[in-house]
């Protein structure tokens, strides 16, 4: 998953964070080149400042994201934008499949997958209407998989 921002800061810089919801690895970017992480306690991003100070950014981590936001001298940076309740509604649907096909562990077990996959492809750059095409086809996708395997083995 990647997010794109800026931060008053540093105003003529582009940042991105790159991170994996499944692996828990994260990379934050400026202007396209990845910046060290420090071994302290946090794992603060070091930022070069245009001075040749060395900023620590904190990533801070919250749901639906691995990170939600940089602390930065004690100011709370939000680096993804806030999702609407329909949004979400629309990311769970997935656990649709824990009532319609009888709440096994495998139904419970692919709307969770989903519904995070969901949350990452609405987090994504691309259009809205990319997105929710995404998030549709993919619950459908889901859907039919888990039908067949249930028709298969149960």
């Amino acid at each position: 998953m990647n997010s794109q921002f800026k931060l008053p800061n540093f105003p003529d810089s582009n940042f991105e964070i790159k991170y994996s919801t499944w692996f828990g690895e994260q990379t934050l970017y400026m202007d396209d080149l990845p910046l060290e992480r420090s071994n302290e306690k946090g794992k603060p991003f070091l930022i070069p400042s245009h001075t040749g100070e060395i900023v620590k950014a904190y990533p801070k981590p919250g749901f639906p994201n691995i990170v939600k936001a940089l602390v930065i001298d004690s100011i709370q940076y939000r680096i993804a934008e806030r999702l609407k309740w329909y949004d979400f509604a629309i990311a769970l649907l997935p656990f649709c499949f824990v009532f319609i096909f009888k709440g096994n562990s495998i139904s419970i077990g692919i709307a969770v997958a989903v519904s995070i996959s969901n949350l990452e492809i609405l987090r994504n750059n691309n259009t809205r209407n990319m997105k929710y095409l995404k998030v549709i086809g993919l619950t459908v996708f889901a859907a039919a998989v888990y039908y067949v395997m249930l028709k298969l083995f149960f």
